[in-house]
């Protein structure tokens, strides 16, 4: 009995390879967009809630030290002003393309001085036992005006801060520091200072003090410009 045979030539085999493969290669070219596309838009999503900085220098140590990576938190005070014992990012007032990272010490409405060793707020002295040591200068009493904090480093014989440039205007704040993710034997959370009444609660509203503001009461306002590079300029 006999039999039909199909021929296929060589040609018609290689056309039909050449379109498989043209297809499969044209599908995995598109899953590549798909997720180079995704994963962009995730990294911007991120960036625009969450930054990364390097500590650099030492007026903030003990609690934070030279080469500490961090990750500083952008909508914190979306909500709410910066509380007291907060460490944040900002820029720097007198060079706003450098930031600085430092802790709130001063709140709106409050009087911040500096003297006998000592921060005062409306005349109430200031426990702080992340300090590196008892500040030497002295530092005349000021007015935190309606948007402005007044900010010092732990370390703060060696910290280029509110005691020497003046109030800090909240346009500047970049963010607050959540997490330290470098080194590793360090990493984790940033916990909140705390303190004894009533300097534990915010003071948004209170009177301003009969004391007259000293020269850095009166810093002028500086905008704010978009992150650029993910480098703290820690000081001092």
């Amino acid at each position: 009995m006999s039999g039909h045979t199909t021929m296929i030539s060589e040609g018609q085999r290689t056309d039909g390879h050449e379109e498989a493969w043209g297809e499969l290669l044209g599908r995995e070219m598109r899953e590549l967009l798909n997720v180079i596309l995704l994963t962009l838009i995730l990294f911007f999503a991120i960036r625009s809630i969450v930054l990364n900085f390097r500590v650099t220098g030492s007026s903030m140590e003990p609690t934070f030290h030279d080469g500490e990576y961090v990750f500083v938190y952008r909508l914190a005070y979306w909500r709410h002003p910066p509380r007291r014992g907060d460490v944040i990012v900002f820029r720097y007032p007198p060079n706003p393309k450098r930031t600085l990272i430092k802790r709130v010490i001063g709140l709106p409405g409050e009087t911040v001085s500096v003297h006998n060793g000592q921060v005062y707020i409306n005349g109430l002295p200031l426990p702080e036992p992340y300090i590196a040591a008892s500040p030497t200068y002295v530092a005349d009493p000021v007015v935190v005006g309606p948007h402005q904090v007044y900010v010092l480093g732990d370390n703060r014989n060696f910290s280029n801060d509110s005691h020497s440039w003046g109030l800090l205007d909240m346009n500047m704040l970049v963010g607050k520091v959540v997490w330290r993710y470098w080194p590793l034997t360090r990493m984790g959370p940033i916990p909140h200072a705390t303190y004894p009444p009533p300097l534990d609660r915010p003071n948004p509203h209170a009177e301003p003090s009969s004391e007259t503001p000293g020269r850095h009461g009166m810093m002028p306002s500086s905008p704010i410009s978009p992150v650029k590079a993910p480098v703290e300029k820690g000081g001092p």
